[in-house]
This record gives C-alpha cells, sequence and structure tokens, in this order.
C-alpha cells in the first residue's frame, strides 16, 4: 500500500472529463434511442447491433468520467 498523496485533478482535466464523457453519454444515448426504435419497428438485428455499442459507449464514457486518460472523439 503506498503512503503518497493523492493529487486532485487540475480544471483542465475535469473539463476533459465533462467534454469527452458528455460526448460518449450522447452517443450512448443516441444508440439506445436508435435500439428502442429499431425494436418497436420489428427490426432485431440492427436493434443488437445499437444496444451493443450503446454498452460499449456507455462503459467508456464511465471510464472517462472516473478519471480514465485515453480519450478520443470521432466526427
Amino acid at each position: 500500500m503506498s503512503d503518497a498523496p493523492r493529487t486532485r485533478p487540475g480544471a483542465g482535466d475535469i473539463i476533459g472529463r465533462v467534454i469527452f464523457g458528455g460526448f460518449w453519454s450522447a452517443v450512448t444515448l443516441g444508440a439506445v434511442i436508435f435500439a428502442f426504435s429499431s425494436f418497436s419497428g420489428g427490426n432485431s438485428g440492427p436493434g443488437l447491433g445499437a444496444l451493443v455499442i450503446a454498452v460499449l459507449t456507455g462503459l467508456y464514457a464511465r471510464y472517462i468520467f472516473r478519471g480514465g486518460r485515453i480519450r478520443f472523439l470521432f466526427f
């Protein structure tokens, strides 16, 4: 067990978490909405694919909000 003091995150780190985590949270929400609309339309294939994407992006957003260092966006 280490007795080294923990450093607090700086303002830039918190802003980065909000920007990147917020982006991936929005992608997750969009994938969930698409999945449920696909299921209601009778298309289970795209709905299941969108749910897989929603789970993966949701886990990545959680990783970022908890202080993860690997961050990327796409456009």
